[in-house]
């Protein structure tokens, strides 16, 4: 009679996603999208910037061409910009290290960024 009762409850167990779901929370992701307005975008020209590169905490992360600007405060959704998604494991809020490159690799931005994963998370290249 145990050995019945033990197959229902491991049956029940194994065909039920619940159980094997419930005790995993997916990790959380906070959006960064960097961007830049018109004056900035416009202003590389003048200094001969033709790319951006952006790297956080090291690691390349996106790259654009430094004409792209926006002509107001964008949000992730929005086309353009250098947009990438940092994985912030289990926590919700983390601080990454965003440096900005140019295409000879000359550091123009080292900035810390204070990011959540339940915001859009931009810094503004000014």
């Amino acid at each position: 009679m145990k050995s019945k009762i033990y197959a229902l409850v491991v049956s029940i167990l194994l065909t039920t996603p619940f159980f094997l779901t419930s005790c995993t929370k997916e990790d959380n992701k906070a959006q960064v999208l960097v961007w830049q307005g018109f004056t900035c975008a416009d202003s590389w020209k003048s200094v001969g910037v033709s790319s951006l590169t952006c790297y956080v905490n090291g690691q390349l992360m996106a790259s654009q061409a430094a004409t792209v600007y926006f002509n107001s405060t964008p949000n992730c959704s929005s086309n353009g910009g250098m947009k990438f998604e940092i994985n912030l494991q289990k926590n919700t809020t983390g601080r990454i290290n965003i440096i900005v490159k140019d295409q000879n690799g000359l550091e123009w931005y080292n900035e810390q960024l204070d990011i959540k994963s339940s915001d859009c998370n931009l810094l503004e290249l000014i």
